[in-house]
């Protein structure tokens, strides 16, 4: 009756069901971090007026700010597009320019704020003496106690981040012609340039794994070794459900975005540089899961919180951080990359830059042969 075709409307239909998910996220990661804040707020005394480890309480108080700061002005940016029509091409690039570089800094901050954080922890409090049972770990156990090689180890994924936020804006800011544009000139020469500093940028963002035995390394799986049902039994569900997270961090989210960046950057400029809002929604999630966890059990031991609690607002952020991921991550990335770098994990451990050259280079030379030949 209204003339579309079967396309048309599960078209529509699909663009319905993205926007509530991503209004889900919007109000999911808000009001999340608005509660967490609300109850740090009212233990604020406690929590961040002591004078032992005053640092670490005021970079963590500035931690939790700016988390909800960023996670505020990225919905009201989302709203405010969606509300208003922009006069003219210029007014459109100007404001793209002005989020982009408002995004930069603001992630360099949050990179900052996150290591500052952890390494703070790390040393003013007295944890390096705290020795839990074998294969424990103190993120979501009701017995176990955050150690500080934890800590130290939570400073190295923070890096990370901050890491590969600056590489994703490079490559954002400094690749203005794809491989598609390349070949449509013929122009070889321009061919290999782009994608040798791209190659570089991606060794670059991957080297900080050459020294990754030089932190504390902690296994998910030790924490279910040997355990039996009973109270805990929910606490191993939730480090499964954790160890897997952590597989698709690294081969989808970290390596696999990576390298799909390095050999398609348009990928990641046309499903996130055009839709910041949804992009850094994602990000910031990425970031106040890896920080939240280690405050909620804070908030438990200091019997602010009870375990049920904290392990409900656990699975809060799981879900809230996967549906992001299911709308930023899983239409940039390639696939087929991302299980390579997997594949080359289990067969190749401990050996991620080369891993990720590998993979990288070798989709590099499949994607050449299709494109001039």
């Amino acid at each position: 009756s209204d003339g579309k075709g079967p396309m048309e409307t599960a078209e529509l239909f699909i663009n319905s069901l993205l926007l509530q998910q991503q209004q889900i996220v919007w109000f999911g990661l808000v009001t999340f971090l608005g509660l967490v804040i609300l109850i740090a707020t009212y233990h604020g005394r406690t929590l961040f007026l002591q004078w032992h480890s005053l640092n670490h309480r005021w970079a963590g108080a500035a931690l939790l700010s700016w988390l909800l700061y960023g996670s505020w002005h990225a919905v009201n940016i989302a709203v405010t597009a969606s509300t208003t029509t922009r006069s003219s091409t210029n007014d459109e690039g100007n404001q793209d320019n002005k989020n982009n570089n408002f995004w930069f800094w603001y992630n360099v901050i949050l990179g900052l704020l996150g290591i500052t954080t952890a390494v703070t922890a790390a040393r003013d409090f007295p944890h390096k003496y705290v020795r839990n049972k074998v294969g424990q770990s103190g993120a979501l156990s009701q017995t176990a106690i955050v150690t500080q090689a934890e800590m130290v180890e939570h400073a190295f994924y923070q890096g990370l981040n901050l890491w590969q936020a600056l590489y994703l804006h490079f490559m954002t800011q400094t690749t203005t012609i794809t491989t598609n544009a390349a070949s449509k000139n013929n122009n070889y020469q321009y061919y290999f340039s782009s994608i040798g500093i791209r190659l570089i940028a991606l060794w670059v963002v991957t080297a900080p794994w050459y020294v990754r035995k030089q932190f504390p390394v902690h296994s998910f799986s030790n924490n279910w070794k040997n355990e039996q049902k009973g109270a805990r039994h929910k606490e191993t569900i939730m480090y499964k459900i954790k160890k897997w997270q952590y597989v698709f961090y690294k081969h989808v989210i970290l390596h696999g975005l990576n390298i799909t960046v390095c050999i398609q950057p348009h990928r990641f400029n046309n499903h996130n540089n055009n839709n910041t809002s949804q992009w850094q929604l994602f990000w910031i999630c990425l970031n106040a899961a890896y920080v939240l966890e280690f405050f909620l059990q804070s908030l438990v031991k200091r019997k602010i919180l009870s375990q049920s609690t904290m392990l409900i607002l656990n699975q809060w952020l799981m879900i809230v951080s996967s549906m992001a991921a299911m709308q930023s991550v899983l239409q940039t990335v390639m696939w087929p990359i991302c299980l390579a770098s997997v594949a080359l994990n289990f067969s190749h451990r401990h050996h991620d830059v080369f891993n990720t050259m590998i993979v990288a280079v070798v989709a590099q030379g499949l994607l050449f042969c299709s494109v001039f030949y």
